[in-house]
């Protein structure tokens, strides 16, 4: 993408309710906002919201607001709880914590000696042999791995209730007195049961759809109670705020594709002067460079160590031409300041204060320059100077906002591949294995490869070999113009000799060469004393040394004329030199 494109000006943060608190959050994204915008709006915003007391679910449902990706939120917070759903119904992948009466007491002695997960049997004879009456409610827990999300996540371990469903069994005791137990009747081990057995022996019997948390008996009731909608929503919280930079990225990778996705990115695009979308170029006040520094490092600023050097960034991305003015106010310019934020911020407040001064002193030196200039009284409006051939020419090869390569594939500030020794290329793209970034590579390392072919057929094509015969006429014109202050410029035709060549250099003896007016005479004051336009380069394809023009000046204005230099003759008397000229 084209770095002009990727120019942006950071807007003001706004105010929104998210769960009964106010966040200052990027303005709601629009299809007028670049891709490094919208990155720099979204991390913005994660910062913002990560920060506030909120539930991962409120973050993320105000982070799909803002950006305008709802719908991927909501597919990424359903794709995570859809793998805890698929584990938790099924008792082969849960481990047995606890069992509990009906109100939510612990019992220790219904289970097998060496197998606390096992319940005794339900059969006549000893009490302690049997298994309790009022077994209601089984603790369990469940570790889920997310791998598959999002590397580096260590499985996430969830403790929730399950009820158990009730049946009366007559019973004889160890004494032979009759009695009924009831209590839980299933299977003695759980973990045999698989999601099938478990939903039609337990959960369909007790109308259990979610995983639950034992709430304490209340106002005299002799029974506890399992809430479902509390415990899913725990379960969730911890869920997404493990998983939650999974979902993120998917948001991300929906505003900004193939865009680099780190907070610090949008530096890279924060210049004094930069050339906007339309081709203008566009030029930024110290204040204004600064505070677009300050809304670019929003992500991060609360962080205690910055990931980048922000201070080295504001020195390279400053004007040019107000740097050497900077270095002056700010003799410390030089110095390398840690990345520990607080140290960071305190320089760039200080050199905010040198760079406005700096400011003022160029501005101040600029209103005297052309003061001086004005009072001289010389015609300068010709004067202006141009670029050359060949500056035009690097500048039109290189960046002229001083930009990093732009990788062909994520977009980031970083190359797509290195050259190796053997001519070879290796990709070097952090993101290469992302989808579609290798795609999006080919399609303009295709384009750069059509265009590169295109120029050399062009070159080959302009140095074949042509003859052409360049003639002028032999008459000599001059043209006097005289100034306020009694000073003249002088304007002549520049000859050129009639020769056979190649086809010449594709550059026109015009004004638009880089000239600048040189005044004569002994002082600025002697009048009828023209000012005679020069070349500033070498104008290597050009004769700037025509005989015919300084001796049609020399005849004009003969009192201008110090000496003459041939080299026949050495140096020559200007009298004797204007004698012996033809035409005198």
């Amino acid at each position: 993408m084209a770095t002009r494109e990727m120019q942006f000006t950071h807007k003001a943060l706004v105010p929104v309710k998210v769960g009964g608190h106010s966040v200052n959050l990027y303005p709601v994204f629009d299809t007028s906002m670049s891709a490094a915008e919208r990155a720099h709006g979204f991390h913005v915003c994660k910062s913002n919201l990560t920060a506030a007391p909120l539930s991962p679910r409120q973050i993320l449902n105000a982070m799909g607001q803002q950006t305008g990706q709802s719908a991927v939120v909501e597919g990424g917070v359903a794709g995570l709880l859809r793998h805890f759903q698929d584990h938790w119904t099924n008792f082969r992948n849960l481990t047995i914590v606890s069992w509990h009466d009906s109100t939510g007491t612990i019992i220790n002695n219904t289970t097998v000696a060496g197998d606390p997960s096992i319940l005794l049997p339900i059969q006549n004879g000893a009490l302690a042999n049997c298994r309790q009456p009022d077994v209601k409610f089984v603790r369990v827990q469940v570790s889920v791995d997310y791998t598959n999300a999002m590397r580096g996540v260590s499985p996430i371990r969830l403790d929730f209730y399950v009820e158990l469903p009730q049946s009366a069994t007559p019973m004889v005791n160890g004494a032979g007195n009759a009695y009924t137990s009831v209590t839980y009747s299933g299977p003695a081990d759980l973990r045999t049961l698989d999601t099938a057995q478990t939903a039609s022996t337990i959960l369909d019997v007790t109308y259990q759809t979610k995983p639950g948390q034992i709430q304490a008996t209340v106002f005299g009731a002799t029974a506890a109670t399992l809430t479902q909608d509390h415990a899913m929503t725990e379960i969730e919280s911890k869920i997404l705020r493990v998983c939650m930079e999974a979902v993120f990225a998917d948001v991300f990778l929906a505003v900004a594709p193939n865009f680099t996705n780190q907070p610090e990115a949008a530096l890279e695009y924060v210049k004094q002067i930069f050339t906007d979308s339309d081709g203008k170029e566009v030029y930024r006040s110290v204040q204004e460079y600064y505070s677009q520094i300050m809304g670019a490092i929003q992500p991060f600023v609360a962080q205690r160590s910055f990931p980048v050097n922000v201070v080295e960034k504001f020195k390279s991305n400053m004007d040019p031409g107000l740097s050497k003015f900077f270095k002056q106010a700010f003799p410390t310019w030089s110095d390398t300041v840690p990345l520990e934020g607080g140290l960071q911020l305190a320089a760039l407040r200080a050199m905010l204060k040198a760079a406005q001064t700096a400011e003022e002193n160029r501005k101040l030196i600029s209103h005297e320059a052309t003061a001086a200039l004005n009072a001289t009284g010389f015609i300068y409006q010709g004067a202006q100077t141009n670029a050359s051939q060949a500056e035009t020419t690097i500048a039109n090869h290189k960046r002229k906002d001083g930009t990093p390569i732009i990788c062909f594939g994520c977009g980031g500030p970083h190359s797509w591949s290195a050259r190796q020794p053997d001519k070879s290329f290796v990709v070097t793209c952090p993101n290469k294995d992302k989808p579609g970034v290798k795609e999006t590579a080919d399609v303009k390392i295709a384009e750069l490869l059509a265009k590169r072919k295109n120029r050399k057929d062009s070159n080959d094509k302009r140095k074949k070999p042509k003859t052409t015969s360049n003639t002028a006429s032999s008459d000599s014109t001059s043209v006097v113009v005289t100034s306020p202050n009694g000073r003249v410029v002088f304007v002549a035709q520049v000859m050129v000799n009639s020769s056979e060549m190649r086809q010449p250099m594709p550059v026109a003896v015009s004004q638009s060469m880089p000239h600048m007016l040189l005044g004569l005479g002994p002082t600025a004051e002697t009048p009828n004393c023209p000012d005679i336009r020069c070349a500033v380069d070498t104008c290597a394809g050009l004769n700037t040394g025509s005989y015919r023009y300084l001796m049609a000046l020399a005849r004009k204005f003969p009192h201008c004329l110090y000496r003459i230099y041939t080299s026949d003759l050495g140096a020559v008397c200007p009298n004797c030199a204007v004698r012996h000229c033809p035409g005198w």
